[in-house]
């Protein structure tokens, strides 16, 4: 079994892959995560 990615981690994982990736030009974060 694979270990889970933490919450920071995964934050990370999607805000650097962004900032690499010219044709991304917004981040949303949508869900119970969003504003808890």
């Amino acid at each position: 079994m694979l270990p889970r990615r933490g919450e920071t981690e995964m934050y990370q994982l999607i805000l650097d892959t962004a900032r690499g990736d010219e044709r991304i030009r917004a981040v949303i974060l949508n869900g119970s995560r969003a504003n808890p």
